[in-house]
């Protein structure tokens, strides 16, 4: 039995899974290569926090203190070598403008790799030469790259090798959750592939970056939910444990990313009832709110360059106007995603000839002959792009209260901070455009018979 089994599975996921795992691995081992680790966009969030957790310091006591702007803000602070905690050699970049030049040696690995020939000091952040963003997010998603760089610094290497070895563990672990979403996603995965490929991602899972995690959690979830959507019977208790860990991840990864376990309210009743999706829902509440609400109180840092108290004070009186703006920002992606490097533009059109070519491929149902048959059968699509929508709208939000002087921003301005990687969690999403229900508009009317 069991080896019919793993024929069965290799039949479904061999091809996929190699695919994703040598594309993924090569442009990885070359992104490692080309671009110095401390290459990326904020480096000192994601240098600082990998140390931290590297080092047993993610739960350092904080210090509270008034900013330039007039928040009241928790400072962490972190003791340890010189040589990584005060290395001047950062490389603030956008993915964007990385893949731009893709094939250009960053000049910022000489600088890097000087700290090797310092002579380490035990210094203490933040202090007059660097500040400090470890305690900006929960630690849990940057577990691979401290596990790497602990190992590292362990191992005696020198700090540019423990970097290295940072972001070797968070490749990884990506390539890790992603072959798991492949092997969870009951079809089209090559569109999961075609994801886990791309090269921002690409080299977003070779940095130091907690997006890495954010994308391959999303991607872990999308792809149990679909698996759940499929199943002809009640889901086992090994199946809903999975989800509400995938849940939690995605609250403790970024909040707005939460927003995805939507779909959970739309799977068929006979999978998962109305009974069991109130114990996810709770059981997920209670193991990710409770303990990010205590994390935060106790330890949560921000970084604005603006008055967040007046903002909030100015959103809350004009909530209109402020829904106006996120709006009209929304609307503008498409013009401004377009107007990205070449190397990115080639990457969206990919996703979307992707997309179509998958569902072109997808088996064609009875198409239901009413409003609530049409609801229905398109559930997961609809919620998905709402659960987007709404990520995107809170991703806005979130900036117009730390980046923007809200009394003097026109209807028509452009919310600044916004970065296209914010989007990539997101895109497995587009999975949910593949199930589709293919029950009769009398069956669904009853509730009872429904196939995901």
């Amino acid at each position: 039995m069991w080896r019919q089994q793993v024929e069965r599975f290799l039949e479904r996921n061999l091809a996929p899974l190699l695919v994703f795992l040598v594309i993924a691995s090569l442009q990885g081992a070359y992104y490692m290569e080309a671009v110095g680790p401390l290459s990326m966009p904020d480096p000192d969030l994601h240098a600082t926090t990998s140390y931290a957790v590297a080092t047993g310091q993610a739960f350092n006591p904080t210090t509270t203190k008034t900013d330039e702007h007039g928040n009241t803000v928790k400072v962490q602070h972190l003791t340890g070598d010189s040589r990584f905690l005060e290395n001047e050699a950062f490389r603030n970049i956008l993915v964007s403008s990385v893949l731009d030049k893709p094939f250009t040696r960053d000049k910022h690995i000489g600088l890097q790799q000087g700290a090797d020939r310092e002579t380490p000091r035990m210094v203490t952040i933040p202090n007059v030469h660097v500040r400090n963003r470890s305690n900006q997010y929960f630690p849990i998603a940057y577990l691979p790259q401290g596990l790497g760089l602990a190992l590292g610094m362990h191992g005696g290497h020198s700090p540019y090798e423990c970097w290295q070895m940072a972001r070797q563990t968070n490749l990884i672990m990506f390539l890790i959750l992603f072959s798991l979403a492949i092997a969870l996603t009951p079809r089209a995965k090559f569109l999961v592939v075609l994801v886990g490929a791309l090269p921002q991602v690409a080299f977003i899972s070779s940095s130091l970056m907690a997006d890495a995690t954010y994308i391959g959690v999303s991607a872990c979830f999308v792809g149990m939910l679909l698996h759940l959507a499929d199943k002809k019977s009640s889901a086992r208790w090994w199946e809903l444990t999975a989800l509400i860990a995938l849940i939690v991840l995605l609250f403790f990864c970024k909040v707005v990313y939460v927003l995805e376990a939507l779909l959970v309210l739309v799977l068929p009743s006979a999978v998962v009832s109305w009974k069991r999706k109130g114990l996810v829902v709770g059981l997920s509440v209670l193991l990710g709110v409770v303990p990010y609400v205590l994390w935060h109180n106790r330890f949560g840092g921000m970084l604005a360059r603006v008055n967040v108290a007046d903002n909030i004070g100015f959103m809350i009186h004009y909530p209109v106007r402020v829904l106006k703006i996120i709006l009209w920002n929304v609307l503008q992606l498409p013009q401004t995603l377009g107007d990205v490097p070449a190397s990115s533009s080639v990457a969206v059109a990919a996703m979307a000839l992707g997309w179509v070519l998958v569902m072109a491929c997808t088996s064609k149902i009875e198409r239901p002959d009413s409003m609530l048959g049409w609801l229905s059968a398109y559930r997961y699509s609809i919620v998905a792009v709402a659960a987007a929508l709404l990520a995107t709208m809170l991703i806005y939000l979130s900036l117009m209260a730390t980046w923007m002087n809200m009394p003097k921003l026109p209807l028509t301005g452009e919310i600044e901070g916004f970065q296209g990687r914010y989007l990539l969690p997101l895109l497995p999403l587009l999975l949910c455009s593949t199930a589709v229900s293919s029950v009769p508009t009398a069956t669904l009317s009853t509730g009872t018979g429904m196939k995901g």
